[in-house]
């Protein structure tokens, strides 16, 4: 298996991202450039948290996500580009992890169980939102579903990455907040390898 660096990398969010400016009543279609600009911003800094978080450098990890929390709100996509780029990196791996799988592997479900195992209660919940999305949108056995069921139970509901709103004299819970969702990606790989090793 990839090294965590590089994996995530691949997994990067695709999807528009964050306004950087205050573009009140543009209209939609002028709005999704700037969406892809601050999308774009928020992934370079926080692949660099990121970074810093595998090699134990939290000066680093904090210092990159502190700049990603500070990008302006994305009026377009209703979402801050922090927020949604985490949220996103998080989704895509357990997706695609997901599609990588013959049917009836559920590897993908058992490194989100251990993710959340090791994460945080923010980075838990996040380990719920995405597996009961998962389960709403993609077509999964009946087993799978039960699976998910069982998976999330005990999992904690907190407002989802789309709907965080975090003032100026929040922003230091905020940074901490993405960092909790950097961790749960991360926690996700290494649970991948840890698998994928017992098995071969």
């Amino acid at each position: 298996m990839d090294n965590p660096d590089e994996a995530l990398a691949r997994f990067a969010a695709q999807q528009p991202g964050a306004a950087l400016g205050d573009v009140l009543g543009a209209s939609g279609r002028s709005l999704q450039p700037i969406s892809r600009a601050g999308q774009e911003a928020a992934t370079n800094l926080l692949d660099k948290a990121t970074r810093g978080l595998l090699t134990g450098d939290m000066d680093r990890a904090r210092r990159f996500a502190d700049r990603a929390c500070r990008l302006a709100y994305d009026r377009h996509e209703e979402s801050h580009p922090a927020a949604r780029v985490a949220h996103m990196q998080f989704f895509d791996l357990v997706v695609d992890t997901l599609e990588d799988c013959e049917p009836g592997d559920t590897l993908w479900l058992q490194a989100a169980a251990m993710a959340a195992a090791d994460a945080d209660e923010r980075g838990r919940s996040e380990v719920r939102d995405v597996l009961e999305a998962i389960s709403r949108d993609y077509h999964l056995t009946r087993r799978e579903h039960a699976a998910v069921r069982a998976a999330v139970v005990d999992l904690p509901v907190l407002t989802s990455a789309w709907e965080l709103r975090f003032g100026p004299a929040e922003h230091d819970a905020f940074v901490e907040t993405v960092l909790s969702m950097l961790r749960v990606t991360i926690g996700y790989l290494a649970a991948l390898g840890a698998l994928e090793g017992v098995g071969s």
